[in-house]
């Protein structure tokens, strides 16, 4: 694994245990009767730091311009202006925890956690339904979600992503799911085996990344992924 591949695995793991803890925050904040879990918090409002300061500030130097010299700068600049609107709800998540003020954190906690699901969509045009680190966990997500569009990685933690395939493809009906893999190496035998298994399309995470949002835009007049 090289040096890019092992930061771009990273950002990932950090960015799904950051949504992970703020699905936590949204599910005990969303319920009629709320005791504020002040650990909870803290830990949330640790790992949102984290995104802005090092996520935020990568996506932002190296990865929105190359979407912007791949002909995406419309959508480079929406997620600019998300990554400003979600600063400016951060500054007063943290000012609530700072002065104990519940009500006040609890309202900008859950415009939070609605943000940073939204940032990993195409904005206004695909609703992020689930996303899975394992093949068991995508496995339960395609039985719990009527899915028109998947983005599926070969690489998991644990299984791979050929099963995910077959069992989108194998579930199929009238509207069977657009499947877009993403592999390490788009080598020809990993791409027939992909397109073999059901997939539409076959990128390379390094060097296909800028072709992904204009590849789900044209497969989704507002499907669910």
């Amino acid at each position: 694994m090289d040096f890019n591949r092992q930061i771009s695995r990273r950002l990932h793991e950090e960015h799904e245990a950051t949504l992970a803890l703020w699905n936590r925050f949204e599910q005990a904040a969303g319920a009629r009767s709320w005791t504020p879990e002040v650990d909870l918090i803290r830990h949330c409002a640790a790992a949102l730091a984290e995104e802005i300061s090092h996520h935020f500030a990568f996506e932002e130097t190296e990865l929105f311009p190359r979407l912007a010299e791949a002909g995406e700068g419309d959508i480079a600049e929406l997620l600019t202006e998300e990554h400003a609107a979600i600063r400016a709800a951060a500054q007063a998540f943290s000012a609530a925890l700072e002065a104990e003020d519940w009500r006040q954190l609890k309202t900008s906690g859950l415009e939070l956690s609605e943000r940073l699901v939204e940032l990993v969509s195409v904005p206004s045009r695909v609703e992020v339904v689930a996303t899975a680190a394992t093949e068991d966990e995508a496995l339960a997500a395609c039985d719990r979600y009527t899915i028109s569009l998947a983005i599926v990685d070969l690489q998991l933690a644990q299984g791979t992503g050929f099963g995910v395939i077959r069992r989108l493809r194998a579930a199929a009906g009238a509207n069977p799911a657009c499947i877009v893999v993403l592999t390490n190496h788009a080598v020809p035998a990993l791409k027939g085996a992909a397109f073999e298994a059901g997939g539409e399309d076959c990128l390379e995470k390094t060097t296909d990344v800028c072709a992904l949002p204009r590849r789900v835009q044209a497969a989704t007049p507002g499907r669910a992924a």
